[in-house]
Parts: C-alpha cells; sequence; structure tokens
C-alpha cells in the first residue's frame, strides 16, 4: 500500500472516530443535563476520569449558557465532520479497491481468484450502497460495518499476493 492509499484510508477512519466520539459526547451531555441532580451522587460512585468528567459536567450544568454553548460547538463540530464524510467515503472505497486489485495483479485477476473478487464485490455492494443513515444509532452501525469491510479488504491484501503466487508457480 502505498502513502496516497494509505493516508486516504487512514483519514477515514480518523472520520469514523471523530463522528463516534462526538455522538457520544451529544449524548452523555443530553443526559447529564437531564438528570444532573443525580450527579454528586454519581460522582461519589466514580473514581479517576470519570468522576472528573462528572465534576465538570455538574459545574457545567451550574452555568446552563456555558453548558449549552459547548453543546453547540459540539453540535457544530460533528455536522462539519459528517459534512465531510461522504468525500472520504468515496476516497476509502477506492483506495480499499485499488489496493485489493493491485494485490491480484489487474481487474481480470481479480475475477480469476475468489477470495479478492468477494473483497472488491464487498467493497462495491457497500460503496453503491444509500446514504449514511441519520440517527445516530443507525450512522454509527453503518459507519462500524463499512470500516470493517474496509478493513477486512485491506488486511486480505498479503492472502491475495499469496494466492497470486501459488497460481503463478503451478
Amino acid at each position: 500500500m502505498n502513502a496516497v492509499t494509505d493516508s486516504r484510508i487512514d483519514s477515514f477512519r480518523q472520520c469514523v472516530e471523530r463522528v463516534a466520539v462526538l455522538q457520544a459526547e451529544l449524548h452523555t451531555r443530553s443526559i447529564a443535563l437531564a438528570r444532573r441532580d443525580e450527579l454528586p451522587g454519581l460522582i461519589e460512585r466514580c473514581a479517576g476520569v470519570e468522576a472528573r468528567w462528572l465534576r465538570d459536567e455538574l459545574a457545567a450544568s451550574e452555568h446552563p449558557l456555558a453548558f449549552v454553548i459547548r453543546q453547540v460547538k459540539v453540535d457544530r463540530e460533528l455536522r462539519g465532520v459528517l459534512a465531510g464524510l461522504p468525500d472520504s467515503l468515496r476516497a476509502a472505497f477506492d483506495a480499499a479497491t485499488q489496493v485489493v486489485t493491485a494485490a491480484a495483479g489487474g481487474p481480470e485477476a481479480v475475477a480469476a481468484l475468489p477470495f479478492a473478487r468477494r473483497h472488491v464485490e464487498e467493497l462495491a455492494r457497500y460503496q453503491s450502497g444509500s446514504a449514511v443513515p441519520a440517527t445516530r444509532e443507525a450512522r454509527q452501525t453503518y459507519l462500524d460495518a463499512v470500516w470493517q469491510v474496509i478493513d477486512a479488504a485491506v488486511a486480505a491484501v498479503p492472502e491475495i499476493e499469496f494466492e497470486v503466487r501459488q497460481r503463478v508457480s503451478v
């Protein structure tokens, strides 16, 4: 895999991770706001990073404007990441497809190698699929599935190269 391909796939991975973190923060903030009366008890039962985070949330909930401003900033950041997601997704699909096709020895060779063909078909199936879902849970499930398909295709490259060498030596 070359640096350009690797950076396109890594960019998508970072996008997926950032979406997950931002979605979780928004979800947790909404729970913290709704249950702020229970935060002191939760802080007593927690330790370390969790307790510190809950103390910060408690302090922020005492200043509702600061809490809302942070929530709006996180929401804007999430929207920005989601706006760039389709391009990042397309680039990652293209990069993974190119890597598998190159490992097999070209498009004609992909058709002759079942393992490579399966990965290319799976990538094409997800690439031609519907848009990224709008709800938090569906979006995260979809992005996790897409990441697994891309990661599996790239991880299969050594096996595909081995299969090509086996066919050539026979």
